[in-house]
């Protein structure tokens, strides 16, 4: 659909008195994103693939979970989960102002991501039955499909270790990748209780306006970790420092072990494993990033 047709849909709903524009934000294999200016504000409909309904209901879910508790997340205004107005399920969610944490300004950088840090620690706050992709939310209460930690990293990762080793993306022997998997196992052993988890948060996840925390972004892989996986996330993708800083946050809200970096790296070499097989399996070889993978690559090797 045109964002033309976009907004003549909209108006129908009667949600919006005035819509001054829709445009293209995002044309996904999934889902597709619009931006709508409306009266001075600005909001964003996702249309998801039917196939994908499931992961919207939880994303809408969780978003009215956690506005419930005041973080500063998107509030979901409007959706329809069955073939919908636009021949698909959709949700209609508030804008967070501002733009992505990608400032170079130290000062700036701490102060946001402490208050991130604060909002994260909510979100990981609540605690679930199992692990892995969220299966339902009912009455507060969060269900995943796995029962063990464990059974939820180990699921096929045979396989796709393989993969990843066959297309050569992993410098040096295969051994020492292993013996580090191996080591990560015992630590994962040690959960019993899963946590709500943001899925994929990073700097780019983090708004802020005027030096100032405005809240987080994309929900789209919200899911069961251990309480250390979205710290993990972010320690692999945005560094040592960035954790530091979010750290210092998140430890104002809630406690963790002493020992929380083991945990915290343990997660972060799954992710690498979790991103290789990821690329392998939906970007064609000749449009892999280089870049990326030997960022990855070397953190594999060094951690």
């Amino acid at each position: 659909m045109t964002p033309e047709d976009i907004k003549r849909e909209l108006l129908e709903l009667n949600i919006f008195k005035y819509i001054d524009k829709v445009e293209t934000v995002e044309e996904g294999v999934s889902t597709n994103v619009f931006r709508i200016f409306s009266d001075s504000s600005v909001f964003y409909l996702r249309i998801q693939q039917q196939e994908n309904i499931k992961a919207l209901i939880s994303e809408i879910e969780i978003y009215n979970l956690l506005n419930e508790q005041k973080v500063k997340v998107p509030e979901v205004i409007y959706y329809e989960t069955d073939s919908g107005r636009f021949g698909s399920p959709y949700m209609i969610v508030t804008e967070i102002k501002g733009e992505p944490l990608y400032t170079k300004d130290q000062n700036i950088k701490r102060k946001v991501l402490n208050k991130a840090g604060e909002d994260l620690a909510i979100i990981n706050s609540f605690k679930v039955n199992g692990f892995s992709w969220i299966e339902s939310i009912n009455e507060e209460i969060i269900i995943a499909n796995y029962k063990t930690y464990q059974d939820f990293h180990f699921s096929g990762l045979e396989k796709r270790f393989n993969s990843i080793i066959n297309e050569g993306l992993l410098n040096g022997k295969s051994s020492q990748y292993i013996n580090k998997i191996n080591t990560s196992n015992k630590v994962f052993s040690e959960y019993t209780t899963g946590h709500l988890a943001h899925g994929d948060f990073d700097i780019s996840s983090v708004y802020y306006s005027d030096d100032t925390y405005t809240g987080i972004i994309d929900f789209g892989d919200v899911r069961v970790g251990s309480i250390y996986y979205d710290l993990a996330h972010n320690y692999l993708y945005d560094g040592e420092e960035s954790l530091k800083y979010l750290l210092e946050g998140y430890l104002n809200v809630t406690k963790l072990d002493d020992n929380y970096m083991e945990h915290i790296r343990s997660e972060a070499l799954f992710i690498a494993v979790g991103k290789f097989s990821w690329i392998i399996k939906n970007i064609p070889k000749s449009n892999w990033n280089n870049i990326e993978i030997n960022y990855i690559n070397n953190f594999f090797i060094n951690i």
